[in-house]
């Protein structure tokens, strides 16, 4: 009987031990479980707020500063023909300025003024008699300017609109029967205006113009942005140095706004 009992009881003790023993080991993997979960979560909420927070910090710092109405632009650059224009003029230069007033934060309408220079092609200088020749392009538009994308100090817009133009075109060289004869002016007449051999002609044409543009910009300190920007313009030409009866020229331009 007490063998028994003693074994009964080394039973009921062994089994009580097991199921300690069993409850503390489940109790330890929930304890070690619980821990990593937590970091888990925690560093997953770092990685999220990196992120996120300084694109949020961005719109609100952007959003604080006030809005500064009146845009002052200068530029300056390359003048390139394309289209139909590339087979009657040269590249060049061109420079350019504009006033504006922003309507909010993405929209602008500016007075843009631009001023380019370029030599005249070979073609048209053989087909008008003369060595040398120039153009030159005053164009004076009304445009409306959209900041399609920012990002911290960096942003891309658009513009675009229409406004006059004017184009004179200056040919010089000697003066010689063929070219005075070509111009309704004989050689005597050309060497008497000039004091030289020298036959200089200009003609000047006034015609709508239209443009559209697309630039990249980054801030700096002071209210001060550099721009990068390449404008299509296309100038109404009543003449025949132009082909197609227009002019189209790419200023590709690198300036400053303020």
């Amino acid at each position: 009987m007490r063998e028994a009992n003693v074994q009964k009881r080394m039973n009921k003790g062994s089994g009580m031990r097991g199921d300690n023993v069993t409850g503390m080991c489940v109790a330890g993997v929930n304890a070690a479980g619980v821990p990593g979960m937590r970091w888990l979560r925690v560093a997953l909420v770092l990685g999220l707020s990196v992120m996120v927070l300084p694109a949020v910090l961005a719109q609100k710092s952007d959003a604080a500063q006030p809005l500064h109405r009146l845009e002052l632009r200068a530029d300056g650059g390359l003048l390139a023909p394309v289209g139909g224009t590339s087979g009657i003029m040269n590249t060049g230069w061109n420079v350019g300025g504009s006033v504006g007033y922003r309507l909010s934060r993405r929209l602008s309408l500016r007075v843009d003024g631009q001023y380019g220079r370029a030599g005249v092609g070979d073609s048209v200088l053989r087909f008008e008699l003369f060595p040398s020749g120039h153009y030159q392009l005053w164009v004076s538009t009304l445009n409306l300017a959209y900041t399609y994308w920012k990002h911290g100090r960096y942003s891309g817009y658009v513009s675009g609109g229409g406004g006059y133009s004017r184009i004179l075109t200056t040919f010089s060289g000697s003066a010689t029967s063929a070219n005075c004869y070509l111009l309704c002016i004989c050689p005597e007449g050309c060497i008497a205006a000039t004091g030289s051999g020298t036959a200089i002609y200009h003609y000047s044409s006034n015609q709508p113009a239209i443009d559209g543009a697309i630039g990249f910009m980054r801030q700096f300190r002071f209210r001060s942005r550099l721009f990068v920007e390449a404008r299509f313009e296309n100038l109404d030409e009543n003449s025949s140095l132009a082909p197609h009866k227009n002019v189209e020229a790419m200023p590709v331009v690198v300036g400053l706004e303020w």
